[in-house]
């Protein structure tokens, strides 16, 4: 999909999440859960679980799903991603 051209300019509470927080939206758009995004970024789930309340918090969404599509009405979710997709182990494949 291509993004669409009215999402010139960064969403207005990007500028509110710390670069960890960044990492972690992109995860979450990208569909991964907190044990996935734990495992990708080697942090605690509880870690993760930090990270996702404070985003839900600056961004004003009540839940995962409301981020996402925030994301993606923003444009944020259409920008190419920030984090590398994390890499699976040669048994997950």
């Amino acid at each position: 999909m291509e993004r669409p051209e009215w999402h010139t300019e960064q969403p207005a509470w990007m500028s509110a999440l710390s670069p960890r927080e960044v990492e972690v939206l992109d995860l979450v758009v990208r569909g991964m859960s907190n044990a996935e995004i734990a495992c990708a970024l080697y942090v605690s789930l509880p870690t993760v679980k930090t990270h996702v309340a404070q985003i839900l918090r600056k961004v004003g969404a009540r839940d995962r799903v409301q981020l996402v599509v925030t994301a993606f009405r923003s444009g944020y979710a259409w920008t190419t991603p920030r984090v590398p997709a994390p890499r699976r182990a040669p048994h997950e494949t």
